[in-house]
């Protein structure tokens, strides 16, 4: 069966402790307008959201198509449209770097 809503809820809320921790660690606070965030095998997107949450610019990478489709659906019925729209969706390849284009990003995770 498919998991309930409240279930899901939880489980994109929890992104957002990771993140904070994330953060403690790195020194960083938000708001990270300006930022650029890898999140590297990204699955659902839970961390993407919380990252994308907090102003950041994300690349939300995984070797899935269908976790980055579904993290691209949750994120525009979960995320106000500006935070969805932070978050770019990338199939990778082997070769990460060619996946993403080269960019350069302040935090990878």
């Amino acid at each position: 069966t498919a998991p309930s809503e409240n279930t899901i809820r939880t489980f994109y809320e929890s992104g957002r402790k990771h993140v904070d921790r994330v953060l403690a660690d790195l020194n960083l606070a938000p708001p990270l307008h300006d930022m650029r965030v890898l999140d590297v095998g990204c699955g659902l997107g839970r961390l993407a959201h919380a990252f994308a949450r907090l102003g950041a610019a994300v690349a939300c990478v995984d070797q899935s198509w269908n976790h980055l489709r579904l993290a691209q659906k949750q994120a525009y019925k979960r995320l106000a449209a500006a935070d969805a729209r932070r978050i770019e969706h990338l199939v990778t390849s082997p070769d990460l770097i060619a996946s993403v284009g080269g960019r350069r990003y302040d935090v990878v995770h």
